[in-house]
């Protein structure tokens, strides 16, 4: 955005300059070839001048205003492009919860396998032991 405006800034300041340039340039040079009726034909050629000036002021204004539609363009496709890169983000963000929700439930389940299978033979070998010490008793 500061780009645009040190730009339309630039224009404005190269403007106003030729457009003091061609005031001063063509009435004085004007005023060096015809001496005699020089108010009438000031008039004449500023008024010429002034609307060249005009004219290049409006192709200015024009560019600029391509320019900066285009610019709103490229503008509007990036925040299309950043919205839909963060929707991406947070379904690929929802789909990598679920997978580590999955993961850890599968982890408990292996992990209370393992420990129903642990008990078990625990329980098995203090009944082996309780077996033998009754055996050693008798």
């Amino acid at each position: 955005m500061e780009s645009i405006l040190s730009y339309l800034d630039k224009v404005e300041n190269d403007t106003a300059r030729e457009l003091a340039e061609s005031r001063c340039g063509s009435v004085c040079s004007f005023d060096i070839h015809y001496e005699g009726e020089t108010s009438d034909l000031k008039d004449d050629n500023s008024s010429v001048a002034q609307s060249s000036v005009f004219g290049g002021i409006k192709t200015k204004m024009i560019n600029m205003k391509v320019q900066l539609e285009d610019q709103d363009r490229t503008v509007s496709v990036l925040k299309k492009a950043l919205d839909e890169s963060k929707n991406r983000r947070s379904e690929m963000k929802k789909e990598h919860e679920i997978q580590i929700k999955k993961k850890v439930e599968s982890i408990q389940k292996e992990n209370e396998l393992a420990t129903a299978r642990h008990l078990k033979f625990i329980d098995r070998l203090l009944t082996d032991k309780d077996v033998l010490s009754k055996d050693c008793s008798d």
